[in-house]
């Protein structure tokens, strides 16, 4: 009982660490490791979310990689969470393929993270690679292929740009204004000038949409 509740004590002092502290919520872990009470996965999941707070995608990384990779999605997900905002894909990817060696499965918040942290480093290729590889048994949401084609436009790969438009329309999803400019400007570049008119009423449909959803109690 005492070692019970000695685990639950850290955890609750790890996770009032704020992002500022995360060298704190690491100290407070490494500290409940050697006194001999082994922490949780609560204990690893709190102080992998300090560290993605933070920004500390190498510390994040260590972490999962320390004690035997990532325990639960949870985990990962902070840990990817922490590579994204560093734009840190292939750490992300790493990440990923830990977890999956542990019979993890990906979820999209896994994915929009990876596919985010590609779009930072506007690593495009990357990008489209994920989109196949993940949605082949993961639901990519509408996040996820914005992500992708955020990074695609910023390279100006404007074919890829239709290409995760056709994958995107099959899976049902509707885009965001950021995402149907960069598809305005690959049929442009493409020559589609007959279905422009198309995409411009898509493109005020959602700007609409977007102000009805700002101005709803």
């Amino acid at each position: 009982r005492r070692r019970l509740a000695d685990v639950i004590s850290f955890n609750a002092a790890i996770s009032c660490t704020r992002a500022a502290e995360w060298a704190l919520a690491l100290a407070l872990l490494d500290a409940l490791g050697t006194s001999g009470d082994p922490f949780d996965v609560v204990s690893l999941n709190v102080a992998l979310a300090s560290c993605a707070q933070a920004q500390r995608w190498r510390q994040a990384s260590d972490l999962a990689s320390r004690f035997g990779g990532v325990s639960d999605i949870c985990s990962c997900n902070s840990a990817v969470k922490a590579c994204e905002k560093a734009s840190r894909w292939q750490q992300s990817v790493g990440l990923m393929s830990l977890a999956t060696q542990g019979a993890l499965r990906a979820d999209e918040i896994t994915c929009h993270g990876i596919l985010s942290s590609c779009g930072k480093a506007t690593d495009w290729r990357r990008a489209v690679h994920v989109v196949h590889q993940l949605g082949t048994f993961v639901e990519l949401n509408v996040i996820s292929f914005d992500a992708a084609i955020a990074a695609s436009d910023k390279a100006s790969q404007w074919r890829h740009v239709l290409l995760l438009q056709s994958t995107a329309s099959e899976a049902g999803a509707e885009f965001c204004p950021t995402s149907l400019g960069a598809m305005l400007r690959a049929w442009q570049r493409a020559g589609y000038w007959l279905m422009l008119p198309q995409l411009l009423q898509q493109l005020a449909g959602s700007f609409e949409l977007n102000a009805t959803s700002r101005c709803s109690p």
